[in-house]
């Protein structure tokens, strides 16, 4: 396991995803990233769509998974109401990444029934996940859902 993470406040995404992703690539070397969150501020927001497109053309076997912050930190600091782009990325040898994404709906029903994220998922408590989950603070109650998720898969990490 491999981990790199690069920061960047340029305003300009174009050269903001540029200098990260040269700093991920120094960071893990030539076999690339399995897994990459990225965050971005606000002020990228006309742009946001092109986030995933970058890397993804720069890192083609990677999962890619991010959202925008109000804060981002990176490289050991945070910015707040700044210009900032924050990528992590990591190699993950032998770990399988499956990535979902669903309704504010969908999240509540889930919630309200733990027993059914098994079947949501396809994924038993004996495969031992770790959820990475990235609830929208305004339609999503976060707790409820580590909670949901918990009850689902007692032995689960989940950050």
């Amino acid at each position: 396991m491999k981990w790199a993470s690069a920061f960047s406040q340029d305003l300009d995404l174009e050269r903001a995803l540029a200098s990260v992703a040269s700093e991920i690539d120094t960071g893990l070397g030539e076999e690339g990233p399995d897994l990459i969150l990225v965050f971005a501020s606000p002020h990228h927001a006309t742009e946001y769509e092109k986030i995933p497109r970058y890397l993804d053309d720069r890192f083609p076997d990677a999962v890619i998974l991010g959202c925008s912050g109000g804060s981002i930190i990176g490289a050991h600091r945070e910015l707040e109401r700044e210009p900032a782009i924050s990528v992590l990325a990591a190699q993950l040898p032998d770990v399988a990444i499956e990535p979902f994404w669903m309704s504010a709906e969908e999240l509540e029903e889930a919630i309200g029934s733990p027993q059914d994220w098994r079947g949501r998922l396809h994924m038993e408590p004996e495969h031992q996940p770790v959820f990475v989950v990235m609830p929208d603070p305004f339609s999503c109650d976060g707790q409820a859902l580590v909670g949901s998720l918990q009850e689902a898969y007692p032995d689960a990490v989940t950050v």
